[in-house]
């Protein structure tokens, strides 16, 4: 399956967010490192097909974004 690359803005309208929350959640390493895809030194890219599994995985368990960003409620 070909990964769906998107950059931060996009991912953030995608989950609901701010693009500057997705740019926070990412320098504190909250971000799953299997969304990201690094280009160059300083170009970053998500990965829809990754992000959408760790959604549904989380939908499973009944979770919500705060687990998947380890986000401290």
């Amino acid at each position: 399956m070909t990964p769906r690359l998107v950059n931060a803005k996009e991912l953030a309208q995608y989950l609901g967010t701010t693009e500057g929350s997705i740019y926070t959640y990412k320098s504190q390493g909250k971000i799953p490192p299997q969304w990201i895809i690094k280009l160059g030194k300083r170009g970053v890219r998500f990965d829809l097909v990754e992000v959408d599994k760790s959604l549904e995985e989380a939908k499973s368990r009944n979770d919500d974004l705060s687990t998947i960003f380890k986000i401290r409620a």
